[in-house]
């Protein structure tokens, strides 16, 4: 009890310091007692809190991510059980951005329990880049065994490389993802800006 009122005493004394509005504290909220000390000098030394979407890609959010999306597939692991569970949630907390962020990363699991395994697509892709069929696969069953980003890094690629392939099929897999996890979730935010600057690069 007393390390979780530090942690929170210390992640309030940066969201005031450094004036982080509402829109972005949930950047902050997965950092650690030890990494918010960092994520401090580093606003100081970058300008402050407009800075924290440059941010979002370094590796102390990164790290932050991981351990949040472990979370979410270590409960996914038990699916029937938390299908049960958000069966269950109260109306009123469906809108809340972190419910529409699991339910769609139940969802992506759920789409990705027949892929086969990744370390066979991977070595698909590996063996011929231009295999987009492969890459579209292996990225969605990134996306639903708790690598999102590394997913969605793949969706890109296609685009890079073949901005018409299957219909717009990537670009619009990654719309899917986004609208899965919610507008507001940080990874649909990045992503999105990511996928513009693609767009119009």
């Amino acid at each position: 009890k007393q390390m979780r009122e530090q942690h929170e005493k210390r992640f309030n004394e940066v969201i005031e310091f450094h004036d982080i509005d509402k829109d972005h504290s949930h950047l902050v909220a997965g950092l650690t007692h030890e990494e918010l000390p960092e994520l401090s000098e580093k606003l100081s030394e970058l300008g402050g809190p407009d800075m924290l979407d440059t941010l979002y890609d370094s590796p102390l959010f990164r790290a932050a991510r991981q351990r949040q999306v472990n979370g979410v597939m270590n409960a996914v692991r038990g699916l029937a059980e938390v299908q049960s569970l958000m069966e269950q949630v109260p109306e009123e907390l469906l809108a809340q951005p972190e419910i529409i962020s699991l339910a769609g990363m139940i969802g992506l699991a759920e789409q990705a329990a027949s892929l086969p395994d990744t370390a066979t697509l991977q070595a698909a892709v590996d063996a011929n880049a231009d295999d987009h069929g492969a890459r579209h696969t292996l990225a969605q069953a990134l996306l639903g065994r708790g690598q999102p980003e590394a997913g969605a890094d793949h969706l890109l690629e296609i685009m890079r490389r073949d901005r018409e392939w299957n219909d717009d099929g990537a670009r619009q897999a990654l719309l899917a993802l986004f609208d899965a996890l919610g507008q507001s979730a940080p990874l649909t935010v990045a992503y999105r800006k990511k996928l513009s600057a693609l767009l119009f690069s």
